[in-house]
């Protein structure tokens, strides 16, 4: 999947807490973030402004897949 389409697939996939919309990632992407982040292909910076995450939202991931590797 390209950027927008990966984007798209996500903004799909939305649900409201308290009148904010909140997004709600897949399994797979959620994976495939933190393969990119393994193998250095981009830095936690540029993957969070590439597909517009919070960094505190794949620190999550870590945490959630418990994941030693968090650079």
């Amino acid at each position: 999947m390209t950027r927008p389409e990966i984007r798209l697939h996500n903004l799909a996939q939305l649900c409201t807490k308290n009148d904010k919309v909140i997004g709600w990632y897949s399994e797979p992407f959620k994976l495939k973030i933190l393969a990119e982040l393994t193998i250095d292909k981009h830095t936690k910076s540029e993957l969070c402004k590439l597909y517009f995450i919070a960094p505190t939202t794949v620190n999550e991931w870590f945490k959630k897949y418990n994941r030693k590797d968090n650079p």
